[in-house]
């Protein structure tokens, strides 16, 4: 249920460079969340290598602290 979603955190993909047009960009967006708790986000531009990186991690019920 949408009241029961709650914002995270946000990162963005940036330096990624322009490509001519027409070429199709290439990005891989990774999610994983362990026993605890912690949500990994990865998203990686396969053309540059450019790759970012977040840790969201919930410390106590409905308090969530970024990495």
């Amino acid at each position: 249920m949408y009241a029961d979603c709650h914002f995270l955190g946000k990162f963005t993909l940036t330096d990624i460079p322009p490509r001519p047009k027409g070429e199709s960009d290439r990005l891989e967006c990774i999610m994983s969340v362990d026993k605890s708790g912690l949500l990994q986000v990865s998203a990686i531009d396969h053309m540059s290598g450019i790759n970012h990186q977040i840790e969201i991690k919930v410390e106590k019920q409905g308090n969530l602290n970024e990495t």
